[in-house]
């Protein structure tokens, strides 16, 4: 159980460690608010802080990595993160001293917005995005075609081209127009540090409820 005291207590006693993670959330206004008052604005921190796969490899924009974490969509995505950051954060540098706590929380941006768009990325819930993929159909004939082996080899043929297709825009559309933005991938870095270093407590810590004997 986090003590929320001890959390406060922490903040205080190490404002220039906690910082330098927290300040750069907060120079930048919410992805929402730019629409709102600065439309070109938004564009512009869009192309130069959100992570995209093909500004990333072809355009050779590699800071876009990093720099995602620093831009939310709107206050309610910036302060979910903050909390879940602010909450666990101290038990990390605790356990694993400022710059464990720095390449916790920042390598797991960097993680999970490169896994997130590759095919198989777990990390789908991590990001706010900016795009509707198509999918492709299974069978794009109607029923009463598909029933003679003639129909079907030609209903195989053309539901394969249909997949080609659709699978080709959807790869180019991943590559080219999805982006995404935001610190949850650090914070749940974070998560799972704070997890890891409380199973080891019980786990081999003498006298916890869960000590190997």
């Amino acid at each position: 159980m986090i003590d929320l005291l001890w959390v406060l207590r922490d903040l205080s006693d190490h404002p220039a460690v906690y910082a330098g993670l927290i300040a750069p959330q907060l120079l930048i206004p919410p992805s929402v608010i730019l629409q709102q008052t600065n439309s070109d604005l938004k564009l512009w921190v869009q192309r130069n802080f959100t992570f995209n796969l093909a500004r990333f490899w072809e355009e050779g924009r590699w800071w876009t990595a990093v720099s995602p974490m620093a831009f939310h969509h709107d206050y309610d995505h910036l302060r979910a993160n903050l909390l879940g950051q602010i909450l666990l954060q101290g038990l990390v540098r605790e356990r694993l001293g400022n710059i464990g706590l720095y390449v916790t929380f920042i390598g797991g941006g960097i993680y999970s917005a490169l896994v997130d768009h590759f095919e198989g990325g777990v990390f789908h819930l991590f990001h706010w995005r900016g795009d509707k993929l198509p999918q492709p159909q299974s069978n794009p004939l109607p029923r009463w075609f598909r029933g003679s082996n003639v129909t079907s080899w030609f209903s195989s043929k053309i539901t394969g081209f249909f997949k080609d297709v659709t699978s080709g825009a959807r790869n180019w559309f991943r590559r080219h127009l999805r982006f995404s933005y935001g610190s949850s991938g650090g914070v749940f870095s974070l998560m799972g540090a704070s997890f890891m270093s409380h199973m080891e407590y019980l786990l081999f810590t003498p006298n916890s409820l869960l000590t190997w004997q």
